[in-house]
């Protein structure tokens, strides 16, 4: 089985961590919901 990781860089004003930090763990759930295996917000 074939192994990958996808990686994101998002430029995310300070004001806004809170609303992106939600909006990254609604996609996390999504994606696991299609398969992915782990999701880590960093």
């Amino acid at each position: 089985m074939a192994h990958y990781v996808d990686g994101f860089v998002v430029p995310v004003l300070l004001r806004n961590l809170n609303v992106y930090h939600r909006k990254a763990e609604q996609a996390g759930k999504i994606w696991m919901e299609h398969g992915a295996l782990q999701f880590w917000d960093a």
